[in-house]
C-alpha cells in the first residue's frame, strides 16, 4: 500500500487467476495493467465498493 490518509491505495505486485488465464507481475515478466485501488473515497469514508479494497 502506498500513500497516507485518503490517498492510500493498493498496488498489485502479482496477479494470477487460472480460471481466467491471467498471470501478471512477479516472475511472469508481464506488467500489471490494473490501476491502484484507492482504499478511501473522496469524502474519506472506506471504499467498500470493491472487494479488494474492503479486504485490505
Amino acid at each position: 500500500m502506498k500513500g497516507e490518509g485518503k490517498d492510500r491505495a493498493l498496488n498489485f505486485e502479482i496477479i494470477r487467476t487460472d480460471s481466467l488465464q491471467i498471470a501478471m507481475g512477479g516472475v511472469t515478466g508481464t506488467p500489471i495493467s490494473f490501476y491502484p485501488v484507492k482504499l478511501s473515497r473522496e469524502d474519506g469514508e472506506p471504499n467498500n465498493s470493491m472487494v479488494v479494497a474492503y479486504a485490505a
